[in-house]
């Protein structure tokens, strides 16, 4: 039996946190003792509670040089006699290696990586943080290149884990097709090419509208559906600013901006392409849950979007912020019905035997039996 805790101080509520709660709640199902380190009142901390996972209160703010956080850390995780920390945030990784130090138990440190490792960390201060970390683990292999390129962590250290869905409460999302289009307000016979994910300039909505406006000037009748709450704390009025071009391009009738939805499933069943139009994306969970739906997916060639689309196999890549490359991938995916048939078995397949979450569990099991 595992116990661990995972620290996550985190306000925010978006894939990140997500995963985290995922994990936490797959693991306590398997009969391990987990318990998350949140603030109280957080929106992790009340739905870790609904999903009947054990919280304490922790609240600790900035990086570095935070001795009393980590000794407070430390007090907590030795009082419910926890023997291993899972870092859920990169935020929070500095103080929770510290809290080894305080520790009156041999307290290991884990590191969960969700986000790319862009810049080089080599000096004196991060070699001191990776030589105390007992494992890293990273969700792709493209993101273990990465950090080994850039830090001076030993390369044992690092596990390949991916992170994963339960796949199964996405393999009949298509059969609610006529009910998710009604939701929202989407002709039930529209071809419909859709975004999930924060409203925000990184992911790129605005290369699909400027795509569905190429290809209505081609007469390809393409509806765009972008789900998801603008991010909080990024630019102002980004989705102002899209509804804005929208209609300036005078394509209001094709393109809908929908809220946030918890039932994931419904929203990819409104949908007979997805579009992974971010930048780069570190991972891209959309893009294994799209998979795991029945759905063609459209993704950019950069960051973890290329492994997770099997290098152009599971999917079709086009460069980032390129509406042509984008108009011309729709073009081909909704003129090609045998092309369209084989990404989506490829998908399906790819997402169940790589992506499950019971392969993720088994994994994590794995490592901290042996650290």
């Amino acid at each position: 039996m595992i116990k661990t805790g995972i620290l996550c101080s985190s306000d925010a509520w978006g894939g990140l946190e997500i995963n985290i709660l995922n994990l936490a709640k797959w693991l306590t199902e398997r009969g391990h003792q987990i318990s998350i380190f949140c603030r109280d009142g957080s929106t992790i901390s009340n739905k870790a509670k609904e999903a009947g996972v054990t919280t304490h209160h922790y609240v600790c703010k900035g990086k570095h040089f935070k001795f009393g956080a980590a000794r407070r850390l430390a007090r907590l995780l030795d009082k419910a006699q926890i023997p291993t920390l899972l870092i859920g945030h990169y935020e929070h990784f500095y103080i929770g290696i510290m809290s080894k130090r305080y520790s009156q138990q041999p307290l290991k440190a884990v590191y969960l990586q969700q986000m790319q490792m862009k810049h080089r960390k080599r000096d004196l201060y991060h070699r001191y943080f990776y030589k105390r970390l007992d494992a890293w683990i990273v969700p792709l292999d493209l993101l273990k290149k990465q950090l080994l390129q850039n830090t001076g962590i030993a390369e044992q250290k690092v596990h390949v884990i991916p992170l994963t869905i339960e796949v199964g409460r996405f393999a009949d999302a298509m059969k609610h097709r006529e009910e998710s289009r009604k939701a929202f307000k989407i002709p039930p016979n529209a071809f419909v090419a859709g975004i999930i994910g924060r409203i925000d300039k990184e992911k790129g909505q605005e290369y699909l509208i400027k795509a569905v406006e190429i290809l209505e000037h081609q007469d390809l009748h393409i509806y765009g559906l972008c789900i998801g709450a603008e991010t909080v704390g990024g630019e102002k009025g980004h989705l102002r600013y899209l509804e804005k071009m929208a209609v300036e391009r005078h394509l209001m009738d094709l393109i809908h901006f929908r809220p946030f939805v918890d039932d994931a499933p419904k929203a990819f069943a409104a949908l007979d392409v997805f579009v992974m139009a971010s930048r780069s994306e570190p991972f891209g969970m959309v893009t294994v849950e799209a998979m795991a739906s029945g759905l063609p997916v459209i993704g950019t060639d950069a960051g973890g979007t290329t492994e997770l689309l099997d290098y152009g196999k599971a999917g079709i890549l086009i460069p980032p912020e390129n509406e042509q490359a984008m108009a011309e991938a729709l073009k081909k995916i909704y003129h090609d019905h045998q092309l369209r048939e084989q990404l989506i078995e490829i998908g399906r397949k790819r997402a169940k035997e790589n992506y499950s979450h019971t392969t993720q569990c088994t994994k994590i099991e794995a490592l901290f039996e042996h650290l």
